[in-house]
């Protein structure tokens, strides 16, 4: 915990706005999933106690200094209607469905044989990081329309 607080520390300090002011909201988007895919990448190859102990700091730095303060902004562009409806529905149905699909995961990785998991995990996680990073690229793509139009999404 102290090292995740301590990396998102750091980012906040040095990487936040150094990201959002000099390669924008789109680039910045695009950064939180190949950072996340990146190091889960590295935890796949290594896998062993050392790779936990780096890889989960640095996903939760980049979720709690880079991918919170994003999401925040992305908020700017709508109406307050939007704003409560999207915040209700993140807190309360995202994550909780967000861990049940966790929970799947994992006890779908039980059942399957020793001998097929690794690659099982590496298709899913490529899979995975690549529609969020597709997401993420529309998602900034129609975030700087509505900024260049100086309009509000109601």
């Amino acid at each position: 915990t102290m090292i995740t607080h301590l990396t998102g520390l750091i980012l906040v300090v040095f990487g936040t706005t150094l990201f959002l002011r000099f390669l924008g909201e789109r680039i910045s988007l695009l950064l939180v999933p190949i950072l996340t895919g990146i190091a889960v990448l590295g935890f796949l190859t290594f896998q062993n106690p050392l790779s936990v102990i780096i890889v989960y700091p640095f996903i939760a730095a980049i979720n709690y200094s880079l991918s919170r303060p994003l999401r925040e902004s992305l908020f700017i562009i709508t109406s307050k209607s939007i704003q409560f409806s999207t915040k209700s529905w993140m807190d309360s149905f995202g994550q909780k469905f967000s861990k049940t699909c966790g929970s799947v995961y994992t006890i779908l990785l039980q059942y399957l044989p020793r001998t097929i998991i690794y690659h099982f995990q590496i298709g899913f996680f490529f899979i995975l990081i690549a529609l969020w990073t597709t997401l993420a690229y529309f998602l900034g793509k129609k975030w700087q329309s509505t900024i260049d139009k100086n309009k509000v999404i109601s």
